[in-house]
């Protein structure tokens, strides 16, 4: 087979199966579950409020649930760097939630790599992980 022509397939091939991008920046993700090292997905009750944020111009901003956030961050393809994480006091956050806020902020600091499972954000931090669904109120 000619080479060009097996370029030609392998571009054709690349373009059908490879993922379709989807933005990090704009929509409000909202806390699908977690996964704090490497154990099994851990998924918020439905009475917890959920912590989200969305991302502008270098800001992450949201809540973690039952506190504010704000945060840097970077992106670069799939990479991801989340730093200068402010996650209030924790004051207003009731006992339960406490967990929930500090795996995801302890998470969120550790972050390096995206990856998008159809309208699935994932953020890998480690061993451990945070999945993220776009458009939903917490």
């Amino acid at each position: 087979m000619d080479t060009a022509v097996m370029l030609s397939i392998l571009a054709v091939l690349a373009l059908t199966t490879a993922p379709l991008p989807v933005p990090f920046a704009g929509p409000r993700w909202t806390l699908a579950g977690l996964t704090p090292d490497g154990g099994r997905l851990r998924v918020p009750g439905t009475r917890m409020a959920r912590p989200a944020f969305t991302v502008h111009g270098g800001r992450l901003t949201g809540t973690t649930g039952c506190s504010p956030l704000r945060a840097r961050v970077a992106i670069s393809g799939n990479s991801v760097r989340i730093w200068n994480v402010q996650a209030g006091t924790g004051d207003f956050c009731p006992d339960h939630a406490l967990a929930l806020r500090e795996d995801f902020t302890t998470l969120l600091e550790r972050v390096t790599r995206v990856e998008w499972r159809g309208s699935t954000l994932i953020l890998h931090a480690g061993t451990g992980r945070l999945e993220f669904t776009s458009g939903a109120r917490p």
